[in-house]
């Protein structure tokens, strides 16, 4: 895979909003630019399509954006997305912009620079965002990413899939079941009483970072990972 060119743009210039409030208001999240150029701002990951006809006349061109707390670039990759091309319809636009900056959301608190998650950035690039190539860039993305970010990954994959008040009970259901089916030691099983993001913590000590998400995933019938419906309105 072809690496991204580094960039210094600027992205805290306003644009218009053009699928609907904004879901995170606090940290400016939400759509960016238009329907067949959107953009996603996810936390301090920005991610925004365009059209290059010298770069890249057939695809479309990407440009990846990690934020500091002033809402400027710290860093940025782009180049062209070899799995969308300018054929591609607007959902498809839409999903690769939003489903990509969530994914990246939590890996892109651990620095100001995307570091290894560059490799992840590619790989989107070149495959895309539907569920094969997106379960095997997460799995890259946790095995890269520190140990919280992996954490409040899951968390919020997990408040997102079940809701707020639903996510911890549910999450125990699931841990419990893989308890009897041998997958986890009772020993990884937190007490009742524990938040989410203890029982999270204690899975991903127990087996590794890079493994809890696909063994959650054999306890439930939830993927785990970022669908553009989760963030519609």
């Amino acid at each position: 895979m072809s690496q991204f060119r580094a960039a210094a743009k600027d992205v805290a210039a306003p644009a218009w909003d053009w699928r609907g409030p904004r879901r995170r208001p606090g940290h400016l999240d939400g759509w960016l630019g238009t329907p067949a150029f959107p953009g996603y701002r996810a936390g301090r990951s920005v991610v925004r399509l365009s059209h290059q006809p010298r770069t890249a006349p057939n695809h479309l061109y990407s440009e990846w954006h990690l934020l500091d707390a002033r809402g400027k670039t710290s860093d940025a990759l782009q180049g062209a997305c070899v799995c969308l091309p300018l054929t591609s319809s607007v959902e498809a636009r839409s999903r690769f912009a939003c489903v990509s900056a969530e994914l990246l959301r939590h890996a892109a608190a651990d620095d100001f620079q995307f570091g290894a998650v560059a490799q992840v950035v590619a790989q989107l690039r070149e495959l895309g965002v539907e569920r094969a190539p997106l379960m095997a860039a997460a799995r890259l993305l946790d095995v890269v990413s520190s140990e919280e970010s992996v954490i409040e990954s899951l968390a919020d994959m997990l408040v997102h899939s079940f809701g707020e008040d639903e996510a911890r009970s549910t999450l125990d259901t699931i841990v419990a079941r893989l308890v009897r089916s041998r997958h986890v030691g009772a020993d990884l099983h937190a007490p009742a009483s524990s938040s989410l993001r203890e029982q999270l913590m204690l899975l991903v000590h127990g087996l590794g970072k890079y493994r809890v998400r696909h063994v959650l995933r054999m306890g439930s019938d939830f993927d785990l990972l970022p669908q553009i419906e989760m963030y519609r309105h």
